[in-house]
């Protein structure tokens, strides 16, 4: 099944987006496991739910194991039906 097209942020400026920020500590021996779940997680986001609007994520230069991720979604309704 082909993802839903979507609208950039641009196309919609008068849509209020619900934004998230998000820092995590992960145990060293995880992260390999943490990866594979978290691309899945962003894949899965970005290609089923088309209230998603970005779910980005990396890892902190200087604290390694510490990532951080920034995800919006239309409305506090994109949000709760990611959740």
């Amino acid at each position: 099944r082909a993802p839903s097209p979507r609208l950039s942020i641009l196309e919609r400026p008068d849509t209020p987006l619900f934004c998230l920020n998000v820092c995590l500590r992960i145990k060293p021996l995880c992260r390999e496991e943490f990866l594979e779940c978290i691309r899945q997680n962003q894949k899965g986001t970005l290609s089923s739910e088309p209230l998603a609007v970005t779910y980005a994520y990396g890892e902190d230069e200087t604290t390694p194991d510490t990532w951080h991720f920034f995800e919006q979604y239309v409305g506090r309704e994109g949000f709760e039906a990611h959740t």
